[in-house]
């Protein structure tokens, strides 16, 4: 984005930054932003729109924490937390066995298990969503993508 302000794949990857930070109404301002400057014919153009689609179903919205649940993860020590953020991405994982086809979780979960250094889990992740969205070429550039920036096989 420093180098050119208007690179469509900067500007994409850019979005799905600030959506996985938890910003999603800013993601969904840059996803917006992009959209309105991608031709029609441009081979990206129905990733972004289903991004959009995606953030703005109410299910794409993360839990919001009260006050209290914020000071009390701040207050845990840093075992507790990665516990605690262990047991959020094992449940992830779990509404996805349930609703295999929401892609969008499927990226989540791929980069949660890569963050907590769970690459078995992240491979494992990976393969059942290439399998999941096999017929699906713009779901798997997305998920091919995700595999390449993160250096999974």
């Amino acid at each position: 984005l420093l180098i050119d302000a208007k690179n469509p794949k900067a500007r994409f990857y850019d979005a799905m930054n600030v959506v996985q930070r938890g910003d999603v109404a800013e993601g969904i301002t840059r996803f917006e932003a992009l959209l309105a400057d991608t031709p029609p014919d441009a081979p990206w153009r129905p990733s972004v729109l289903r991004r959009i689609q995606d953030l703005k179903a109410p299910s794409a919205r993360p839990p919001a924490l009260s006050e209290e649940q914020i000071a009390a993860v701040q207050g845990m020590e840093a075992g507790d937390q990665q516990e605690m953020i262990r047991g959020m991405v094992d449940g992830l994982a779990e509404k996805l066995q349930q609703d295999p086809n929401n892609l969008e979780g499927w990226l989540r979960l791929i980069r949660a298990r890569t963050v907590l250094q769970d690459v078995p889990g992240a491979e494992t992740a990976l393969a059942t969503a290439r399998k999941t969205f096999a017929g699906n070429s713009q779901a798997l550039g997305d998920i091919n993508s995700l595999a390449t920036e993160l250096k999974l096989k």
